[in-house]
This record gives C-alpha cells, structure tokens and sequence, in this order.
C-alpha cells in the first residue's frame, strides 16, 4: 500500500459511528485519583514478580472495576506507540503520532486480577509479534471485537508513564500535574464506539505514585469505579508481596 493511500483511508467505519449517539451529558470535570497506598515500585515488584508489565496490572485492575460496579464486561484498547515496535527503531523526533490500537477482549475475567492481567499481556506480546497492531493503524484493519456483541461497554486507556517535573527557580513547588483534560476529547469514537459507551482513563505517575484519570463515561459511578480500581491493585499486591 503506498502512503498516499494510506492516508486516504479513514481509520474508523463512519456509518456504523452514525448510529444515533445517546443525549449528551452536562459537562463535567475530569477526576483524577492518586493512589497513596500504591507506590510504582511495588507495582513494578509484583510485575516482576508475575512476568507482567505494570500497564497490564492496572489495565486488568480497570476491567475488573467496571464489572464490580455492576457494568457488563467491556472492551478494553489502548495507544501504542511504535516508534521502538518497528525495525529500524523511529526517535521522537523523526515522526509524529505513530500511534495505533491494541485491543484486548475476553468475557472470562478470572479469578484475580494477576490471571486477567496476564492474559493481557500474553494478548499484546502476540498481537505486537504477528503485526496486528502495526496493521490496525496503517492498513485500516478494525478488530473484530467491535461485531461481537457480548461486550457490553469499553475502556480507552492512555498510559502515559512517569510525569517528570521540569526544573523549576528554588522556591517553586509543584503540588500536581495534570495530564490530561476532557474538553480535549473531540472525536465520537471516544463517547460513543460501535453502539457502546466508553470510559477514558489516563493512567500516569506523580512522585513514585500511581495516578488514574477519568475522562469520560459514566460520571455519576466514577468515585465507584476508582475506589475499585485501588482495591484490586491494592489487593493483588497484598496477596503476592
């Protein structure tokens, strides 16, 4: 495929985006919930622990916080930069937005959230092996996830890393950072995909602490949702340190 008719082909199915959207929601401000208790390094000790990255951690420990509020079990994609997923390796500098999607769905959540954690993590290996997420971007491949019907709702999570703050004069003190915002949310594809709403997350840290952002979704259960998602992380550590 040459470039130019790579970037003539729209990425999403624009009829099935043309379903009538539910009524907008009043605006609302986005929360964002530092998990105290949940240092990255004891993340990072149980995902050493368990063979499991730490964005395979908290994206299990965001599915499985959807279902304990009572949400059918949903979809769940993420951006992937390729820039160190392609040969030669891209620098920063000598590209802009190589992103594409990883997709991750399976209705059998398990037991625990180290068991659905590794089964994300088996899943990106493989799709990131075989080029099914290279080609989800580049060729206009939708997963076919989106025709199965047995997932009820979806989950878009930015993991954006660690949060470096920038050098600052002596007597300045950064009390938070945030890394995102909702009013920046503009394509359909992130309220309304394929006839199921989505929940945006962000998913940073702050100080060797764990950050989790909600975007969009379901305001009124969003405390829920993160108290959730502390309690499952929370509890995998406590289990397996």
């Amino acid at each position: 495929m040459k470039a130019d008719e790579v970037l003539s082909v729209p990425l999403w199915d624009e009829a099935a985006l043309a379903q009538k959207l539910p009524p907008p929601r009043e605006p609302a401000l986005a929360k964002q919930m530092t998990l105290e208790k949940l240092g990255r390094a004891s993340l990072a000790r149980l995902g050493n622990i368990e063979s499991i990255s730490i964005n395979a951690l908290v994206s299990a420990a965001l599915i499985r916080a959807h279902v304990r509020a009572g949400d059918p079990v949903p979809l769940y994609f993420y951006p992937v930069d390729l820039r160190d997923c392609v040969t030669p390796p891209v620098a920063p500098t000598e590209a802009t937005n190589l992103l594409s999607n990883a997709w991750f769905g399976d209705v059998e959540i398990g037991p625990d959230l180290v068991t659905l954690a590794r089964k994300i993590h088996v899943q990106f290996d493989r799709d990131l092996a075989d080029g099914t997420i290279h080609r989800t971007r580049v060729r206009n491949e939708p997963t076919k996830l989106l025709a199965d019907k047995s997932f009820g709702g979806a989950i878009h999570a930015t993991q954006l890393g660690r949060i470096r703050v920038p050098r600052l004069p002596g007597n300045l003190v950064v009390d938070d950072i945030t890394s995102s915002h909702a009013s920046a949310l503009g394509p359909a594809i992130y309220t309304f995909l394929y006839g199921r709403e989505v929940s945006v997350y962000t998913i940073d840290s702050l100080n060797q602490r764990l950050r989790v952002g909600f975007l969009a979704g379901s305001y009124e259960k969003s405390d829920e949702l993160l108290a959730y998602i502390e309690d499952e992380l929370t509890a995998a550590i406590d289990a397996r340190i």
